[in-house]
């Protein structure tokens, strides 16, 4: 008799504690959602969703070879001065310039003969490459596009200014905000090429 009243109350004992365990979750869960109800979310609270998102997406890994980065700078480059060179006023060309520096996050500037200010603050490759583009111009070549790639993997293009053979456009991309801009769909083409 004292062994089932034993079994009894040890059986009691665990079911116990199991309801005081359940309740205690029950009790948990039940403070969680009264505080994530009166907490508001992001949205609310002034955040811009959106642009939260698309920081998310910039922020992921990317696996880019430097072939494939210098290809993309070169292709942006090339489309971004053909952009600029169609533009039909001077105006126009100056709000798509600020509108596309914006959107590459990158630098965008016309350079001529009279700008050998340049090279006062160039270094290694920069220098360099300033150095040959302006003695091209004062021999009076034409401008090819070029794309140079800096000690810092910074990378620095050039190409003539339509209907102003001696002036050309100067674009400076940096790596970490080209890789940033690259899209995942551009990539896999690149590869796929």
């Amino acid at each position: 008799m004292f062994q089932v009243l034993l079994n009894f109350l040890q059986e009691m004992s665990k079911f116990v504690r199991k309801k005081y365990f359940e309740m205690k979750i029950i009790s948990f869960v039940s403070v969680l959602w009264l505080l994530s109800s009166c907490v508001p979310d992001l949205k609310e609270r002034g955040y811009d969703t959106k642009k939260l998102a698309e920081e998310i997406k910039d922020r992921k890994i990317k696996k880019v070879t430097p072939r494939q980065l210098q290809n993309w700078v070169l292709q942006k480059s090339l489309l971004i001065t053909d952009l600029l060179n169609q533009a039909p006023s001077s105006d126009v060309q100056k709000k798509l310039q600020d509108s596309l520096q914006n959107a590459f996050a990158i630098k965008i500037s016309q350079i001529s003969a009279e700008d050998k200010k340049l090279l006062q603050n160039a270094q290694g490759k920069r220098k360099a490459f300033l150095e040959a583009f302006f003695y091209e111009l004062e021999q009076g070549k034409t401008i090819e596009p070029t794309l140079q790639k800096l000690e810092n993997e910074d990378f620095i293009f050039v190409n003539k200014v339509s209907n102003a053979p001696q002036k050309a456009w100067f674009l400076e991309f940096t790596k970490q905000e080209a890789i940033r801009h690259i899209d995942a769909k551009e990539l896999r083409k690149m590869r796929e090429q």
